[in-house]
């Protein structure tokens, strides 16, 4: 399974315009199942909890909307300075994706987001 979200995420990293950095994570734990990025000079490490505190983020959100909003809330995009973070979460929220990338097209990244998700939700859970 480590090898195919690994291949996972390097295939969707390539595909995703402008990624600069793809990660796939459990909800139940927050842990991140497979990770890839492409900035020059940092720190893997580094990446990591950048993409785990964004993760967090999200997970403080929900917790701050009422049920009824977060219990349908399924997707969310944060932007900072140059860049994007698309959170998307499975519909049994059991894994979420998360994307950086420079580009504007969030239609595309949507798209590309559910695409992996779904192949993520096949290889973890065979379903």
């Amino acid at each position: 399974m480590e090898e195919a979200l690994k291949s996972l995420v390097q295939e969707m990293k390539n595909e995703i315009p402008d990624a600069i950095a793809v990660g796939i994570f459990s909800i139940k734990d927050g842990l991140i199942l497979a990770h890839q990025f492409d900035i020059p000079g940092t720190d893997p490490n580094i990446a990591s909890a950048v993409h785990a505190n964004v993760f967090r983020t999200f997970e403080r959100f929900l917790g701050l909307v009422p049920e009824e909003i977060a219990g349908s809330l399924k997707a969310i995009t944060l932007s900072v300075e140059g860049a994007f973070f698309f959170i998307l979460v499975d519909d049994e929220e059991r894994l979420a994706i998360i994307t950086a990338t420079r580009s504007s097209n969030l239609g595309i990244l949507r798209v590309l987001a559910r695409k992996y998700l779904d192949k993520a939700v096949e290889i973890v859970f065979g379903s």
